[in-house]
């Protein structure tokens, strides 16, 4: 199996993750990433993220760089392998690595450097941080096991095709298929609410600031978190500008149509038109609301055998909502903010 995506690195034996400190890589217990305890968007936990990806398969053996979400930069082995340190790509091949599942079957993995040939120990790393952490001290006895070489990868990331698929369970949604299959941080309804929270509150005004304008404000708003908190890749110069520069971030914007109900005659909320598209943490993505924009992201619309083109549209039949995926990766989750906008409403 190949490995791509984000994804925190725990080692076997201990509940200890890989983490970016300063100019190295530590080992450290592993931060609140979803539940009630992921509120706080100065959280350390974007440190202990790795955005993994494979270079390239030689037939013999996948090679991959693992790059720091908060930093931006790889996970490098000097040539005597003793110490692993966090920094931009270098010209030889330090900063690649082989991940190889060990015993196959079990989901744990070895990580070993191309160019020094070390395997990852967590005995190493451990000790660049032991006098800093004492928590871990009593875990030392763990690393005497065979497990110490061996790192489970947790992964807080969706394809492009997996949101396709989670997407299509949904009746009520219609779509175009992305052009671009980008691999997705899906945060924690945590980080959304408190990313929400965070923005001044404006009155709803209808037709200057209602639901339309709510749900883009805070798209833009997690685009802007994302910008801040997830860094790119070093720009060399000659760069490909159409190069996967890491992951993107979920927060989907959805135009929901009001249908009216047969039995009351009172508008009801039955099906949604939705606009998937993703926050990049590099650049600005823009959603797509009708059928004559080219952008990549994902699109929804009316189905044509129960909307008439002829007929004219009320705009008041129509909400915006936001939405991602549930913590456990399964579903759909929409975002409403209430009237008062002072938190999201989560609706399955």
């Amino acid at each position: 199996m190949v490995l791509h995506g984000v994804y925190f690195i725990q080692n076997a034996d201990i509940s200890g993750v890989l983490c970016w400190e300063g100019v190295q890589v530590s080992v450290r217990a592993k931060s609140p990433w979803n539940g009630p305890d992921a509120k706080e968007l100065d959280s350390p936990v974007l440190q202990e993220l790795w955005f993994v990806k494979a270079s390239n398969n030689t037939g013999y053996y996948t090679t991959y760089t693992l790059r720091n979400l908060k930093s931006g930069q790889y996970m490098i082995a000097d040539r005597n392998g003793l110490h692993i340190s966090v920094r931009y790509q270098s010209q030889d091949q330090s900063h690649l690595w082989t991940i190889t599942e060990d015993p196959p079957g079990t989901m744990l993995y070895g990580i070993r450097n191309v160019r020094s040939r070390c395997v990852s120990n967590s005995m190493t790393l451990l000790n660049l941080i032991l006098t800093k952490n004492p928590s871990f001290a009593q875990h030392c006895s763990a690393l005497l096991g065979r497990n110490n070489r061996r790192w489970l990868f947790q992964r807080v990331s969706r394809s492009g095709v997996e949101l396709k698929q989670i997407l299509q369970r949904s009746v009520n949604l219609k779509y175009n298929e992305p052009q671009v299959d980008k691999d997705y941080l899906i945060l924690p309804e945590g980080y959304f609410r408190a990313i929400w929270n965070s923005i001044p509150k404006t009155p709803l005004r209808d037709g200057i600031y209602d639901s339309s304008e709510m749900a883009i404000v805070f798209k833009a708003a997690v685009a802007t978190w994302g910008s801040l908190n997830i860094k790119g890749a070093l720009k060399k110069p000659g760069y490909d500008p159409n190069a996967d520069d890491g992951p993107a971030i979920l927060c989907g914007f959805v135009i929901a149509r009001l249908k009216k109900s047969q039995d009351t005659g009172d508008d009801s909320d039955t099906g949604d038109d939705s606009d998937t598209g993703d926050d990049s943490d590099t650049h600005d993505d823009s959603d797509t609301v009708d059928d004559s924009d080219t952008d990549d992201d994902s699109e929804t619309h009316d189905d044509p055998d129960t909307h008439d083109d002829s007929d004219q549209e009320d705009l008041q039949k129509y909400m915006h909502y936001n939405f991602t995926l549930s913590d456990d990766y399964n579903q759909i989750r929409y975002f409403d903010p209430g009237p008062e906008a002072g938190d999201f409403e989560v609706r399955s």
